[in-house]
């Protein structure tokens, strides 16, 4: 075999080896770069698994702590509810009693004007006019006095209806209680 290749010149031993890495240089830097692109594809895909967990992590917190302030924000609105109903009631209250006062009024007023003209003198212009004042005062102290009363009894209603949630803020999990709210 030696004669073989003994006879081939230099020149074309150099041509075949040129020939051969230039045939095999192209598939070894594809199989290289095939190698590195899947471990970087591997990898790439570990860091978005990665950042998916951290997500999904953190939505759970997110949620946990939106499941927290909904809680916190119905027990505050239902104590709001609880300050307004008291506030208005107090208020009801002092409207309550200058209705009264007002037909007293109208009472002894109607009472001078009926000594008077007993006692044969006509009725003062003021007298008349503070009763028909009276009257209509009478009138709008009864009408917001009807709309504070229908307004209480909604507002009794929405903090009944609130209950739930305040007892769901109570046991801290975001779930009904079975505590008696009370």
């Amino acid at each position: 075999m030696e004669q073989f290749f003994s006879g081939i010149p230099d020149v074309l031993w150099y041509a075949i080896i040129i020939s051969f890495f230039s045939a095999v240089s192209p598939l070894t830097l594809a199989y290289l770069t095939n190698k590195h692109t899947r471990r970087d594809r591997a990898e790439d895909w570990a860091r978005q698994d990665a950042v998916a967990l951290h997500a999904a992590r953190a939505a759970e917190l997110l949620l946990a702590d939106n499941k927290k302030v909904a809680a916190t924000t119905a027990l505050v609105i239902t104590k709001l509810d609880v300050v307004h109903t008291l506030v208005n009631s107090t208020l009801t209250e002092a409207m309550q009693s200058e209705y009264e006062a007002v037909k007293r009024e109208l009472v002894l007023l109607n009472e001078i004007v009926a000594l008077n003209k007993v006692a044969g003198r006509e009725p003062s212009n003021a007298a008349l006019l503070e009763i028909s004042q009276a009257e209509i005062k009478i009138g709008e102290l009864s009408q917001a006095l009807a709309d504070r009363l229908k307004a209480a009894t909604q507002a009794a209603m929405q903090v009944k209806a609130a209950m739930p949630l305040v007892a769901m803020t109570k046991n801290g999990t975001g779930m009904p209680s079975t505590e008696t709210p009370g």
